[in-house]
């Protein structure tokens, strides 16, 4: 499935966990490192799937940013969560990165890494009646963030909480 990046930057149909990946930019690199960490196995091929690989291992290594060099090399940064380490990757300063021919998703290139972090799913705002997506993963719900179940609606009386509606109705797009 390809990827795109809507206006907030972050990337559509890929998650890691209870997280979006967030692109943050493109930026300059040298031979040492703005992100000194290279994940193994991953392979530069320049494949959009390397994305999800590159987050899934950052994520799992517990990095807070991550990205892509020289069509799908997996690089991050360091595990402080100190202001110096959460923009080590801006060291040597930004640049305008354009995706590759074919992806929707930019990959980086020589000297060039593609940054993303990862940001917190959120739960979407619901109103009275108004019925869930299952497009977004959740359900309207007050201060949680469920899988949307088919079927339900949001209702004030319940504190916003989805009850299941009487009608076999799917849940539709907010």
């Amino acid at each position: 499935m390809a990827h795109t990046i809507d206006a907030d930057g972050i990337v559509q149909n890929v998650s890691v966990g209870a997280n979006l990946i967030k692109k943050v930019g493109c930026y300059n690199d040298r031979g040492e490192r703005a992100l000194p960490n290279m994940a193994p196995g991953i392979v530069p091929n320049a494949s959009e799937s390397n994305l999800k690989k590159c987050a899934e291992w950052a994520s799992g290594q517990g990095y807070t940013h991550f990205g892509l060099q020289y069509g799908g090399e997996c690089w991050a940064d360091t595990k402080e969560k100190t202001a110096v380490a959460e923009t080590s990757y801006a060291k040597y300063g930004s640049k305008t990165c354009t995706p590759r021919e074919g992806f929707l998703v930019d990959t980086g290139g020589p000297w060039e890494n593609v940054v993303y972090t990862f940001v917190p799913k959120t739960c979407p705002k619901c109103s009275d009646k108004q019925t869930c997506s299952d497009k977004t993963d959740y359900k309207c719900v007050d201060k949680t963030c469920p899988v949307c179940a088919k079927n339900e609606t949001c209702s004030v009386q319940t504190n916003f909480n989805c009850e299941k509606k009487p009608q076999k109705i799917p849940c539709t797009v907010l």
